[in-house]
């Protein structure tokens, strides 16, 4: 039986409505999903909220002098001029309508070293 033909697969992809509808649900679900959640907090909470978050990160990676690099390298010197931002102290009121931060030192932001610096952020933290 050498003329016998072997049983052969069939290999074309089956066309139906399942991907169809699983695309659709999926893009239906997404959509959804999408219009419900809200866009970033950026009232004064939110951003006092994201100060405090910030103040934590830097403070994370900066526990001694030696951890600071040079002003043109390490984002924390940028990251402390916007927590000082978030938290209103660099407006010329004052140090912002939140309480909780009104008798920190926010002139070592921009005269003080580092080691000032370490101080006020674990002050920051303290206070949120």
């Amino acid at each position: 039986m050498p003329d016998e033909k072997p049983d052969v697969i069939d290999s074309e992809p089956k066309k139906g409505i399942l991907p169809v509808l699983l695309l659709l649900i999926g893009a239906i679900a997404g959509y959804v999903v999408g219009s419900l959640t809200s866009g970033p907090d950026v009232s004064e909470g939110g951003q006092t909220s994201y100060a405090c978050a910030l103040a934590e990160k830097v403070r994370a990676g900066h526990q001694s002098e030696d951890d600071w690099g040079t002003i043109n390298e390490d984002p924390a010197y940028n990251e402390m001029m916007a927590i000082r931002s978030l938290l209103g102290a660099s407006m010329s009121a004052g140090n912002g309508e939140d309480e909780r931060f009104a008798d920190l030192d926010w002139s070592v932001v921009s005269e003080g070293g580092v080691e000032a610096w370490g101080t006020l952020l674990d002050e920051i933290i303290e206070a949120c």
